[in-house]
């Protein structure tokens, strides 16, 4: 997945509290899961098996080496995944360098790796985590560049680095985020550091976009009730309001500024006009590809906190000005959040369609929607999709819940079309 500059709102930051089902790994000298024979052949470790029809829950082999929980791929061959072993205890980093069939094991040693899911992963190759077990008891954060094979501990001082997410947009430039509510009102605290992680500062905004300057440094705040984002970056910060505890609205209310506060540009994006020309409205952060170009999505209903359309507005500025692009409706998805959306670059994407995928190839211009062998269905499935990612426009990687007790890997080559199920290795 291409490298994208997002800061997660706080509907997004409670999916990293979510528990989740073990993703079954069996060493190598046992055997491999059990299936029905009628519908396909028993794949060997470290391959996969070919399926066009969902296949039931398999049966697994007891001896459980690791648990996945998380997992980021960046070409069709290499990415990232994160999680715990088999009794729920340590958590740990693999890398895979062959498309998801072997994992390799790539935890800092000698310390406590902290929460990795919220760490950064930037491409196949660097990498910033939170470490705890360092001398004094300190925590810090752990950085490498070549692929997990060494880390340096390159601060010991970052209070609470598991409370952050740690988002770098290029080698040096990096935000630490932290999301919390009280009373109606959603506290950003921000940290930023321009040496790659070695210091850092609180981000400091003149004032709101009414001209009220913060409490303190580093805290910027909003409606967290509203539904309101906020996305950060070197270079631009943007709020885009949702209007969740007020009324229906015609137009999303947008807030930009680049000079950190001192002065704001604010924008009244029309909604699309028919059924969805006055909606609720709750917006996702947008998605930023180079300096100029960009995606919006804001999700759309006629009942607060449901999810019926998204509507999709586009940048070319730098999110000074955003233009309406399409709508897809009829998602039928009750959970709002960023991991319905998956951004492969600034043309194709991908959304959870209800129970299918909806792609495009052509920035959100048009959209194509195709019967999958998997359910894209975000609750209540009883084979569902959990999380989902693509190297490239055709490769993609999905989790898949059965009945909420085993997770699976499964995998696509032809753009999402059909899936097929991994049987992958894990090496320690």
């Amino acid at each position: 997945m291409q490298e994208q500059r997002l800061i997660f709102s706080c509907m997004i930051l409670l999916l990293t509290m979510t528990a989740c089902n073990p993703l079954i790994f069996t060493e190598t000298t046992n055997p491999s899961p059990e299936f029905d024979t009628n519908q396909v052949s028993p794949p060997a470790t470290g391959t996969h098996a070919s399926t066009t029809s969902l296949l039931p829950a398999p049966t697994i082999n007891p001896v459980i080496s690791v648990s996945f929980k998380g997992f980021e791929m960046f070409s069709p061959l290499d990415g990232w995944a994160w999680g715990w072993d088999s009794d729920g205890g340590d958590e740990h980093l693999w890398r895979t360098r062959d498309g998801g069939l072997t994992w390799t094991e790539v935890s800092p040693q000698a310390m406590d790796l902290t929460h990795p899911g919220k760490g950064e992963f930037q491409d196949k190759l660097n990498a910033w985590v939170g470490v705890c077990g360092l001398p004094n008891q300190e925590c810090g954060l752990a950085r490498t560049s070549d692929g997990g094979e060494t880390w340096d501990v390159i601060n010991d001082a970052v209070w609470h680095i598991f409370d952050f997410d740690i988002h770098f947009f290029n080698e040096q430039d990096g935000i630490l985020e932290s999301y919390g509510v009280g009373a109606g009102t959603g506290s950003w605290m921000l940290q930023e550091t321009d040496d790659g992680g070695a210091t850092w500062k609180p981000v400091r905004v003149v004032s709101d976009p009414e001209g009220m300057p913060p409490d303190f440094a580093g805290i910027l705040e909003t409606c967290n009730i509203c539904g309101d984002i906020l996305y950060i970056d070197p270079d631009r910060l943007i709020i885009v309001r949702g209007n969740l505890a007020s009324d229906l609205s015609a137009d999303v209310q947008l807030s930009t500024t680049t000079d950190r506060g001192q002065t704001w540009h604010n924008l009244d994006l029309a909604l699309p006009s028919g059924p969805f020309a006055r909606s609720w409205i709750h917006p996702m952060p947008p998605v930023f590809f180079n300096d100029h170009n960009g995606v919006l999505p804001i999700r759309l209903s006629d009942q607060p906190y449901d999810s019926a359309a998204t509507a999709f507005y586009i940048t070319t500025d730098g999110g000074s000005n955003w233009t309406y692009r399409s709508l897809l409706e009829n998602l039928n998805n009750v959970e709002i959040n960023y991991a319905d959306v998956e951004f492969v670059s600034e043309q194709e994407i991908f959304v959870r369609c209800g129970d299918d995928l909806c792609i495009t190839h052509d920035g959100a211009d048009t959209w194509q929607r195709f019967p999958f062998n998997l359910t894209f269905k975000s609750l209540d499935a009883e084979a569902r999709i959990r999380t989902f990612d693509f190297g490239d426009a055709m490769t993609g990687w999905a989790l898949v819940d059965f009945d909420k007790e085993v997770t699976t890997l499964w995998q696509t080559t032809d753009g999402g079309k059909t899936w097929m199920m991994l049987s992958p290795a894990f090496t320690p």
